[in-house]
Parts: C-alpha cells; sequence; structure tokens
C-alpha cells in the first residue's frame, strides 16, 4: 500500500494492527501453541478475520467450517468441537501470559459467549511501579495510591490487622467445635493428581460404540487410518446395509458404562473445571495426544485411538471381527500367567477382562490413562478398580518409586460379566516401566 497517499488515520490503524499482529505471532511462537498446530490454526484464523473487520461472521458454525474441516450442514448442538476447542484456546492464552508473555502491554483474549478475539492492555500485577520521580503502589485494578493518600490507607490497614487478629482468635477458641465439611478423596488420589493437573489440560474420550458395531457388520476389523478418513463409499455393501452402515459411520453412539465413567471422573475432588474437557472418540485430533493428558475409555476396537499406544504393551487385546471373538494376548508371561485369557460372550455371566495402562503421551509431554475392556462390563472394572478401589495402591506406589517423567505401568484385571455389568475384580498381571 502507498502510504504517501494514506491519511494519518489509515497509518496509525495500519500500525495498530500490525503490533497486533506480531503479539499474534509470538504466541503463536510460544511453547504452549508451537506444537499444536489446529489450536494455533483456530487463533490465527479468527485473529485474521477480526483485524480485517470480519469478527461478526466469526460464528461457532463458520468456524467449524473454516477451521475444522466440518460439512455446510453439520448440527453445532450435536457436535460441539468448536467449544472444546475454545476452551483449551482460551485455556493456553491464560498459560502465555502466566509465564513467557508476563511482559507483554497487551493481552490477547477471545470473551466466552463468542469467538471474536480483543486486544486489552495488559495490567500489571500488584507490586511497585515507578511513575516518574515517585514511587506509587499499584493496586490489582491497575489505579495508583497517590502519597498524600497515604496516611488514610495505613490506618484502614492497621484497623483491618486488628480485625483479622480478633477473628483468628475467636476461630481458635471454637477450632474444637468444628467440624469442617472434608471433600473425600479417592485412594489414589496421587495418580490421579498426576491426570488431573492444573498446568495441562485433560481430555476424557469417550468410546464409539457405533464403530464396534459397523465393524461387526461389516465382519472386519478397520484400523485408526479407517476411523479418520472413514469412506463408506470404499466399503463393499449390499444396498440393504448401506443405511445401516451409514449411520453408525455418522451418528455419535456411546455406551452408558462410558458416560457413567466420565461422569464420576469429573466429579473427582481433583478435577480443575477449566482444565477438563470430555470428546467423543470422532471429535479428537492428533495433536490432543501429543501435548494434553488423555484418559482413553474403551479398547481400540471402539476407540481406535487406543492402537497408538498399544504396540510396546505387554498385554494385547485382541477382537477378531469375523468370528466375534474377544481375548487378551500376554505377550511375554511370567511365572504363574497365561499366554492367552480367552473371553466369553454367552451366558447370563461370564469371564471377561480389561486393562489399564499409564504411558507417555505421544510428545512425552504428559500421560495416557487406557481404561478398556474386552467388553462394557470390562472397561467398567477397569474405571471402578481406579475409582473406588484399592487394589492398585502398590502399582502406583512402585511406578511412582521409579521417579522417572516416562515411567509406565500396565495391570490386567479379570472380573465377571453380569448382564454388562462387572462383578468381583481381580488383578491377573502387572508390568512396570522405568
Amino acid at each position: 500500500m502507498n502510504t504517501a497517499t494514506s491519511s494519518p488515520l489509515q497509518v496509525e490503524l495500519e500500525a495498530e494492527h500490525a503490533k497486533e499482529r506480531a503479539l499474534l505471532e509470538r504466541i503463536l511462537a510460544s511453547r504452549h501453541f508451537v506444537k499444536s498446530g489446529l489450536l494455533s490454526r483456530f487463533l490465527r484464523y479468527i485473529c485474521e478475520r477480526s483485524l480485517s473487520g470480519c469478527g461478526s461472521a466469526l460464528t461457532e458454525h463458520h468456524i467449524g467450517v473454516h477451521v475444522f474441516g466440518r460439512l455446510e450442514g453439520y448440527d453445532c448442538s450435536a457436535d460441539n468441537i468448536v467449544r472444546n476447542y475454545a476452551r483449551q484456546l482460551r485455556n493456553r492464552l491464560d498459560d502465555y501470559y502466566r509465564w513467557e508473555g508476563q511482559g507483554e502491554l497487551f493481552r490477547l483474549e477471545v470473551p466466552r459467549g463468542g469467538y471474536k478475539p480483543i486486544f486489552v492492555p495488559h495490567t500489571t500485577k500488584p507490586g511497585f511501579a515507578v511513575a516518574e520521580d515517585r514511587v506509587a503502589l499499584v493496586t490489582p485494578t491497575g489505579t495508583a495510591t497517590e502519597p498524600g493518600r497515604r496516611s488514610q490507607r495505613g490506618l484502614l490497614v492497621a484497623l483491618s490487622t486488628i480485625i483479622a487478629a480478633l477473628l483468628s482468635v475467636v476461630f481458635v477458641l471454637l477450632q474444637p467445635r468444628l467440624r469442617p465439611a472434608t471433600v473425600a478423596s479417592p485412594p489414589l488420589h496421587a495418580l490421579w493428581s498426576s491426570v488431573l493437573r492444573a498446568d495441562r489440560n485433560t481430555v476424557i474420550v469417550t468410546a464409539d460404540s457405533g464403530f464396534g458395531t459397523l465393524q461387526d457388520v461389516l465382519g472386519r476389523r478397520l484400523s485408526l487410518a479407517d476411523y479418520t478418513n472413514l469412506q463408506l463409499g470404499n466399503l463393499s455393501l449390499a444396498h440393504s446395509e448401506k443405511y445401516v452402515t451409514n449411520d453408525l459411520a455418522t451418528q455419535r453412539y456411546t455406551s452408558m458404562t462410558d458416560l457413567e465413567t466420565a461422569v464420576a471422573l469429573s466429579h473427582l475432588p481433583e478435577v480443575v473445571p477449566s482444565r477438563l474437557a470430555i470428546r467423543f472418540a470422532r471429535d479428537v485430533r492428533m495433536e490432543d495426544l501429543k501435548d494434553d493428558n488423555i484418559i482413553l475409555l474403551g479398547s481400540a476396537y471402539t476407540n481406535p485411538w487406543a492402537e497408538l499406544f498399544e504396540k510396546n504393551l505387554a498385554f494385547e487385546l485382541v477382537e477378531n471381527a469375523g468370528a466375534h471373538s474377544w481375548k487378551v494376548v500376554n505377550r511375554h508371561p511370567m511365572s504363574g500367567e497365561a499366554a492367552s485369557y480367552q473371553g466369553e460372550r454367552d451366558g447370563a455371566s461370564h469371564k471377561t477382562y480389561a486393562r489399564i495402562a499409564w504411558v507417555p503421551n505421544l510428545d512425552h509431554t504428559g500421560h495416557v490413562l487406557m481404561l478398556q475392556g474386552l467388553d462394557m462390563a470390562g472397561t467398567q472394572a477397569a474405571a471402578q478398580s481406579l475409582l473406588h478401589g484399592t487394589v492398585l495402591m502398590d502399582v502406583w506406589r512402585q511406578s511412582s518409586a521409579c521417579n522417572a517423567p516416562d515411567a509406565s505401568f500396565e495391570v490386567l484385571l479379570g472380573t465377571t460379566n453380569i448382564s454388562s455389568n462387572a462383578g468381583t475384580i481381580h488383578v491377573l498381571a502387572t508390568r512396570h516401566s522405568c
């Protein structure tokens, strides 16, 4: 643009936008965004649209189509991917200003209730700031206390101190009579504190039951690659099957076991609400598994993302879609262990098995907790043993004793499936890796 013919207002606006774009680039280059291509694309898109004067068009549906590749006719109420990633985006921005961006003069925010970004002054934290030739106390609201008001402020501070001291005395005298309500922590509090952290997002991924049923209908196993790029036109289907398979491949079906587990996890006392998200398997992206803590519910048969972590695990969950059989293969049996554990399918009650695995995420920046069963009762057994039982306390203690960021463990469980509910749970084998 020829600045010689530009008006002073245009030049001023361009300079302002230049500062905002420079801030955007610093944020995208920070460690909080540089490894997350999808969140970076999300932030860049809404900022560029807003700076170009198109911020009013940044609706949930518009972003879903142009950033997340959804079809024009997709239903926002049924597919909440934009809302989920917007929450992550706000958390990452907070992290940036908490660490690398402490010295920024402006703050980039995406206010809740919308997706149009704003640039506001980055207020100074409470402390002392030098203003001209005098020192003023900067309050949390950014206003400075003038020296002439110090005597009045000193009196208020003194009175507040006296009142606080009196209240402390009263509290000490009454303490034996008080019974403060406490929040019960689960037996594995240390484990959940490692999963549900204040400095990292945790994503609970529920299984896709429809995908499992689709494989049953087809009579063959589909991989993660098939799942992420499911093309029904490439499947050999009879005409009568097309409606059913299309429904299974496009709708969001999950089990009551996964829903109950996700709700129970969300109510743990260690949960940081702003850091927790619950996402359907089809809405997960590879980037989530690189930087966040993840809780995967269900085996790779219904939650294909588990496939990324299974090659190095000791206990392999094997599903044969054609024969409708399920078993656990013990890749390296130890003394007293079986080489395989065959799951049963018939009868009002039958044997089933589950695996719990705690492994590093793809970038080794966090962890993945896998709660997987050969069926719903198996997954329920895995969840219950962590949420309510004490049988895994020794397993977690041994893993923690490694004192290594990549320490991992596996647990093989056996139980009885009684009408899709888990019976008594037994630990059959464990593995540790430091």
